[in-house]
Protein backbone atom coordinates (compact mmCIF):
# COMPACT_ATOMS: atom_id res chain seq x y z
CA UNK A 1 0.00 0.00 0.00
CA UNK A 2 1.63 3.42 -0.71
CA UNK A 3 0.38 6.68 0.54
CA UNK A 4 0.03 9.92 -1.22
CA UNK A 5 1.47 13.17 0.14
CA UNK A 6 -1.42 15.72 1.62
CA UNK A 7 -2.36 18.62 -0.12
CA UNK A 8 -0.81 21.79 1.19
CA UNK A 9 -3.92 24.03 2.01
CA UNK A 10 -4.36 26.78 3.87
CA UNK A 11 -7.36 28.09 6.36
CA UNK A 12 -9.44 31.20 5.99
CA UNK A 13 -9.92 32.58 9.30
CA UNK A 14 -12.27 35.72 9.88
CA UNK A 15 -12.07 38.15 13.03
CA UNK A 16 -15.68 38.84 13.42
CA UNK A 17 -16.30 42.31 15.09
CA UNK A 18 -18.76 43.05 18.08
CA UNK A 19 -20.14 46.36 16.27
CA UNK A 20 -17.90 48.72 18.93
CA UNK A 21 -14.87 49.05 16.91
CA UNK A 22 -13.75 45.66 19.02
CA UNK A 23 -12.61 42.46 17.43
CA UNK A 24 -14.80 39.40 18.61
CA UNK A 25 -14.65 35.51 18.02
CA UNK A 26 -12.99 34.37 14.95
CA UNK A 27 -13.99 31.43 12.79
CA UNK A 28 -12.23 29.16 10.22
CA UNK A 29 -12.89 27.83 7.11
CA UNK A 30 -10.24 24.50 6.32
CA UNK A 31 -8.90 22.89 3.38
CA UNK A 32 -8.35 26.23 0.65
CA UNK A 33 -5.61 25.78 -1.41
CA UNK A 34 -2.71 27.25 -1.20
CA UNK A 35 -3.51 29.96 -4.44
CA UNK A 36 -6.87 31.22 -3.48
CA UNK A 37 -6.91 34.72 -2.80
CA UNK A 38 -9.74 36.05 -0.32
CA UNK A 39 -11.52 39.71 -0.33
CA UNK A 40 -13.86 40.38 1.81
CA UNK A 41 -17.15 41.86 0.02
CA UNK A 42 -19.75 42.66 3.13
CA UNK A 43 -23.16 41.36 1.88
CA UNK A 44 -23.63 40.85 -1.44
CA UNK A 45 -27.17 39.44 -1.02
CA UNK A 46 -29.83 40.42 1.43
CA UNK A 47 -29.32 38.02 4.38
CA UNK A 48 -27.29 40.53 5.82
CA UNK A 49 -24.49 38.74 6.04
CA UNK A 50 -20.55 38.78 5.19
CA UNK A 51 -20.28 37.41 1.93
CA UNK A 52 -16.48 36.70 0.47
CA UNK A 53 -14.68 36.25 -3.49
CA UNK A 54 -12.55 33.54 -3.69
CA UNK A 55 -9.48 34.25 -6.55
CA UNK A 56 -8.46 30.38 -7.96
CA UNK A 57 -6.46 29.97 -10.69
CA UNK A 58 -7.98 32.18 -13.41
CA UNK A 59 -11.38 31.88 -11.57
CA UNK A 60 -13.42 34.09 -9.77
CA UNK A 61 -16.50 32.94 -7.24
CA UNK A 62 -18.93 34.78 -4.71
CA UNK A 63 -18.99 32.54 -1.48
CA UNK A 64 -22.05 33.37 0.34
CA UNK A 65 -21.93 31.56 4.05
CA UNK A 66 -24.98 31.37 6.57
CA UNK A 67 -24.14 33.95 9.28
CA UNK A 68 -21.15 33.73 11.86
CA UNK A 69 -19.59 30.94 9.52
CA UNK A 70 -16.86 31.36 7.14
CA UNK A 71 -16.75 29.76 3.72
CA UNK A 72 -14.99 26.49 2.47
CA UNK A 73 -14.32 24.91 -0.59
CA UNK A 74 -17.84 23.26 -0.30
CA UNK A 75 -19.36 26.16 0.48
CA UNK A 76 -22.08 26.69 -2.41
CA UNK A 77 -21.02 29.49 -4.34
CA UNK A 78 -21.79 32.30 -7.64
CA UNK A 79 -19.56 31.73 -10.29
CA UNK A 80 -18.78 35.32 -11.36
CA UNK A 81 -15.66 34.21 -14.05
CA UNK A 82 -13.91 31.03 -15.24
CA UNK A 83 -10.94 32.67 -16.39
CA UNK A 84 -8.75 35.29 -16.84
CA UNK A 85 -9.04 36.97 -13.19
CA UNK A 86 -5.03 36.27 -12.98
CA UNK A 87 -4.30 38.80 -14.99
CA UNK A 88 -5.25 41.06 -11.89
CA UNK A 89 -2.56 41.78 -9.34
CA UNK A 90 -5.15 43.24 -6.62
CA UNK A 91 -8.73 42.60 -6.14
CA UNK A 92 -10.48 44.23 -3.64
CA UNK A 93 -13.66 45.64 -2.50
CA UNK A 94 -15.33 49.29 -1.74
CA UNK A 95 -16.31 49.71 1.81
CA UNK A 96 -19.95 50.21 1.59
CA UNK A 97 -21.24 47.15 -1.23
CA UNK A 98 -25.18 47.27 -0.03
CA UNK A 99 -27.84 49.03 -1.88
CA UNK A 100 -28.87 51.24 1.92
CA UNK A 101 -25.40 52.50 1.64
CA UNK A 102 -24.89 50.96 5.46
CA UNK A 103 -21.66 49.22 6.03
CA UNK A 104 -21.72 45.43 6.55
Amino acid sequence: MTSSPSTPSVTLTIHRGTGTGALGGTVSGFGWPTTAQFVPFGDLGSDHCNDVLVRGGGALRAYRPACGRAATPTTSYTSLGTSGWSAYDILTSPAISTATAVPT
